[in-house]
């Protein structure tokens, strides 16, 4: 552009005008000075200052002036755009005013009164005018230092090419051809115009080669990461297959380990998983697709190939791995499938089918109402979280002392293994235990269990031996009579717990009879009292168990009236 503008400034142009007929004139980055110069004759009159500033619309420079641009440039515009306030700002962006940042500046024989000072401010507003934010000069510091740099490449390219074209004649691409006496000459191929420097072709390009590397670079980070997932593939399968090599064919060892080793919910659904895909092909021998199974889906990943054990089970199915990549059941053997599924089927409910045992390991450690309670306890839990499954109050059970684990399950080892096996896990502070991921079908399975163990050992504790033999040795008013203090006894310290006067009774004074005292000394001993001789004394710590020894004594004695209408019927 320098050799354009010194070109027009030889013609009689001053260096503003010549530079804003060569910028006016662009056309996509290529320079004409003919054109150039044609622009500078027609608006010769706009670079002369003074007069024309009278044929300017006042309102629409002090417009132009609001946005950032200074007086002299607007009115530039202005004059240029016949008075198109859009056009003018268009014209003012995208041509910086020469003369006020750096260009020459029009000699004028009146000198410039000085300014006055401004007064200071306190803060200037923020200027958001074209000049901060289309054309700043950062920006076109940028733009030119990539402007320059591309020149920079072209030119390189261009001496490459012509380096090239000097080892082929100086530039001329010869070609034999044939006169009319049939005789051959060389011709030498015309020359190509120089090309000149196209800056947006240069950008265009630039960006192209930068979104192909952008592209290979993203290539080449997927091919990495997928042969990294590969490899993690590999080694879980290594340790996965080393794991499951000591079970060898016995599926109820993998069954056992996976019961051990995760949790309910993971367990159930593995196996829920392995069904569903047996039960297909049970339904559909003949459909292929029932019977490959691809390895690299998520879902199969989680349920099927991560846990240790589940692929044991798939083999014990008749499934074979191939390659590593996908699972094949070549031939369909019904009697197999339904013979595993059966198996399957005993450990879907394995913390709900569990409780019987638990609970019967629990009787030869304690006595009959102990874990009594602590059952008809346990079904209030899992009952309360069927009912509200998210919240995590009712989840929680705290193992502190006072607390009802320490005086319902703490002493009885096999119901918390119960509770482990029903999904509980303890924190790392070991300060609960936690049902993270309740499944309500499971809990109502399991409190199903619990129902009816409790149902049958109602009838085994002392509370029920002693009302029977109430009823059988002292008649049913009698019976009624000890009944109603026992439960006045209990009622009074749940609502006074700490007045220990409540806490021992007089049985003698209370009963009126030695002979009914004899027969009610069990009766108190099953609901939670310490009788030595005529005197029973509570201990004072667990509250809870006093509830649930008064649900227990109304429960047995209606049982009692029940059973006891029912035989007075028969005879009668």
């Amino acid at each position: 552009m320098e050799a354009a503008t010194q070109q027009l400034n030889s013609m009689g142009f001053n260096r503003a005008l010549a530079r804003r007929g060569l910028e006016s004139t662009k056309v996509n980055g290529q320079i004409d000075v003919q054109r150039a110069a044609m622009w500078c004759i027609n608006n010769a009159q706009a670079s002369v200052p003074g007069p024309a500033v009278s044929s300017v619309d006042e309102r629409k420079l002090k417009q132009v002036m609001d946005m950032g641009f200074s007086r002299a440039h607007a009115v530039k515009g202005l004059q240029l755009k016949k008075n198109n306030m859009q056009d003018a700002v268009l014209w003012c962006a995208t041509n910086p005013d020469m003369e006020t940042k750096g260009g020459s500046k029009p000699s004028s024989s009146k000198p410039k009164p000085k300014p006055k000072p401004k007064p200071k401010a306190k803060s200037k507003p923020a200027s958001f005018g074209p000049e901060s934010i289309v054309d700043n000069p950062e920006r076109r510091k940028r733009r030119l230092e990539e402007y320059k740099m591309l020149e920079k490449e072209f030119l390189q390219e261009e001496s490459k090419l012509s380096e090239k074209k000097k080892t082929y004649g100086g530039g001329r691409l010869g070609g034999k051809k044939k006169d009319a006496g049939g005789d051959e000459k060389v011709v030498d191929s015309p020359s190509k115009p120089k090309k000149e420097f196209d800056v947006t072709s240069a950008i265009r390009r630039k960006h192209e080669s930068e979104k192909a590397k952008a592209a290979l670079r993203q290539a080449e980070a997927q091919r990495k990461h997928e042969e990294k997932l590969k490899k993690e593939r590999d080694v879980r399968r290594a340790k996965r297959q080393a794991a499951e090599a000591k079970f060898g064919d016995n599926i109820a060892t993998a069954l056992d380990y996976l019961s051990k080793n995760y949790s309910i919910e993971r367990v159930r659904e593995s196996l829920g998983i392995i069904a569903q895909i047996a039960t297909r092909i049970l339904k559909n021998p003949n459909e292929v697709k029932y019977r490959r199974i691809k390895l690299g889906k998520e879902k199969v990943q989680r349920t099927i190939v991560r846990p240790v054990g589940t692929m044991v089970i798939m083999k014990k199915l008749g499934f074979v791995e191939e390659e590593g990549e996908i699972l094949v059941m070549k031939k369909v053997n019904p009697g197999v499938i339904k013979g595993q599924l059966a198996k399957m089927q005993r450990y879907l409910n394995r913390g709900a089918t569990h409780i019987p045992g638990d609970l019967k390991l629990a009787d030869a450690k304690s006595g009959p109402e102990n874990v009594l309670f602590a059952a008809m306890q346990l079904r209030k839990m899992l009952s309360d979280i069927a009912e509200l499954p998210g919240s995590v109050a009712l989840r929680s059970l705290s193992t502190e002392k006072g607390t009802v684990f320490h005086q319902r399950f703490a002493g009885l080892h096999p119901l918390v293994e119960a509770l482990k096996k029903l999904g509980y896990e303890q924190d790392h502070q070991r300060k609960y235990l936690r049902l993270n991921k309740p499944d309500v079908a499971f809990l109502r399975k399991a409190i199903a269990d619990l129902d009816v163990e409790i149902e049958r050992r109602k009838g085994e504790t002392r509370v029920s031996r002693a009302v029977r033999s109430l009823l059988a040795k002292r008649g049913k008013d009698k019976t009624v009579y000890v009944v109603d203090k026992a439960k006045a006894c209990l009622a009074r310290i749940q609502r006074s717990p700490s007045e220990k006067r409540y806490w021992t009774l007089d049985l003698k004074r209370l009963l009126s009879s030695d002979e009914i005292v004899r027969d009610a000394k069990v009766l108190f001993q099953g609901i939670g009292f310490k009788v030595s001789g005529n005197t029973a004394s509570w201990n004072g710590e667990d509250i809870g168990g006093l509830a649930l020894a008064q649900e227990h004594l109304s429960d047995r004695w209606k049982a009692a009236l029940l059973q006891l209408s029912a035989a007075n019927s028969k005879k009668a």
